[in-house]
């Protein structure tokens, strides 16, 4: 008769990180499933533009699913920590299901409308009522229809101008802010950021939409159009960009460094920089609503510029030649046709800018985009040190969040998602960054051809 092992012993056995991170990979797959099934329910018998129906589908599903979901982050955690305690095992056990008993009764208490930002709204709307009034002598406002305004120029301020989606962006980016950090921060006065950068993303909020009003009283137009559909974007970045470091310094959030130690480069910058270059630029774009002509492909210019000047080693190309991340760039640029009536006509573009969109679209977006995703996320999301993660021990963890987070940048998140997925894939099996970009170039390339070919340049998306 064998003796009994005790948990201790377990826990401590060579091979007990391993199997806490196979169970952790299993409960991933599981959390994937069941979000699937969630969104199919809620879309096949639910009215899903009913505030709340997004809440997936019951109080019970929604404690299982956060249980889950706490579970895996923490035995993920656990795995890759130095030692693994029995009270660590049981702290974990108890704290997903206090999380899962939570959201549970949360969803059976909290009414669905509070799920709706018309809170935020109605918020956003008496402040900026406030401002005009202060500021203008003709300030005029409904706040039954939400309009607010001049005599000279309204606007009304609906749900989607609340905000939502930059405070929920900026609470995910300040939470992911906090754990790559987490090795260099000081806790718990690190956990100050996430509440002063919503703060500070409301207040800019507001003071967008009484920018708007004041451009509008002079440029109705301009205002509605490239300033309106642009200048939040660009503001959030600045407020994530410059907030972010701002408060590290002035709050003293990072733990203090030797005196003699010397700071190195940055070995972020490289696979950091290109993306950042890109965005600014088409933001700025958009602003000065050029987003179209001759001066479209200043996007990928700057992302060329960025490349060159920041120099990426030259291992980045490690695993291009491998054919599985081309068989997945095939497979991922069909998916798309598939899944994307081809629609819209030619725009009529002389053929030197259309042979600039297509190079840039085929060949930059994909260095760019591949270096920031694949080459920094993926891997910061391992280890503070990712330049030593290998690739071919990626988790999965790492590789869902950093194609979630690629879907969440572009316009149809599910399927974006799933060429995320695709392309951290390619560098996985590769071995190296060279599978993802090589993925991704062929996806993007067979795309502008098909879109070319079929006369519907809403493929290159």
């Amino acid at each position: 008769m064998a003796a009994p092992v005790s948990v201790e012993s377990a826990l401590h056995t060579p091979d007990a990180p391993q199997a806490m991170a196979r169970v952790a990979a299993w409960i991933l797959g599981a959390i994937a499933v069941l979000a699937c099934v969630g969104w199919a329910v809620v879309h096949a018998w639910m009215d899903a533009s009913q505030p709340g129906a997004l809440w997936f589908v019951a109080p019970l599903f929604n404690g299982v699913l956060t249980c889950l979901a706490v579970l895996g982050a923490a035995l993920w955690t656990q795995a890759h920590s130095a030692s693994i305690s029995p009270r660590a095992a049981r702290l974990i056990g108890l704290g997903a299901v206090g999380a899962g008993v939570t959201v549970t009764a949360a969803t059976l208490l909290v009414p669905p409308a509070w799920l709706s930002p018309v809170w935020l709204q109605q918020l956003t709307l008496r402040s900026v009522d406030a401002i005009v009034h202060a500021l203008y002598a003709d300030a005029v406002s409904d706040l039954l229809v939400a309009r607010v305004g001049t005599s000279l120029f309204t606007v009304r301020v609906l749900t989607t101008c609340s905000g939502v989606e930059s405070l929920t962006l900026g609470a995910g980016l300040s939470a992911l802010y906090l754990w790559l950090a987490r090795a260099r921060l000081r806790f718990p006065r690190a956990l100050l950021l996430p509440p002063l950068l919503l703060v500070t993303l409301y207040a800019v909020n507001v003071a967008r939409i009484v920018l708007l009003i004041a451009y509008g009283r002079h440029a109705s137009h301009a205002a509605l159009d490239a300033f309106h559909s642009s200048i939040g974007w660009l503001l959030f970045a600045t407020v994530v960009g410059v907030g972010i470091p701002a408060a590290e310094s002035i709050l003293a959030l990072a733990k203090a460094s030797g005196g003699e130690e010397t700071r190195a480069a940055n070995p972020a910058s490289p696979y950091l920089l290109p993306f950042i270059a890109t965005l600014g630029a088409q933001t700025t774009l958009a602003l000065l609503n050029a987003t179209n002509g001759p001066w479209a492909a200043a996007r990928y210019a700057a992302g060329v510029g960025a490349v060159l000047a920041t120099r990426p080693l030259r291992s980045i190309w490690v695993g291009a030649r491998s054919p599985v991340a081309i068989a997945l760039g095939v497979l991922t640029a069909a998916a798309y046709v598939l899944a994307l009536a081809p629609t819209g006509a030619s725009d009529g573009a002389p053929i030197v800018e259309q042979a600039l969109h297509v190079l840039g679209y085929a060949l930059v977006t994909p260095l760019v985009e591949e270096l920031a995703f694949r080459g920094y996320l993926m891997r910061a999301l391992s280890s503070a040190r990712f330049t030593s993660v290998d690739w071919r021990q990626v988790g999965p963890g790492p590789l869902l969040a950093s194609s979630l987070a690629f879907g969440l940048l572009h316009g149809d998140v599910g399927l974006a998602s799933l060429a995320g997925l695709a392309f951290g894939l390619a560098a996985r099996w590769s071995g190296g960054l060279g599978g993802a970009i090589v993925a991704h170039v062929v996806a993007n390339g067979l795309l502008a051809v098909v879109a070319l070919a079929w006369g519907a340049p809403g493929l290159m998306r």
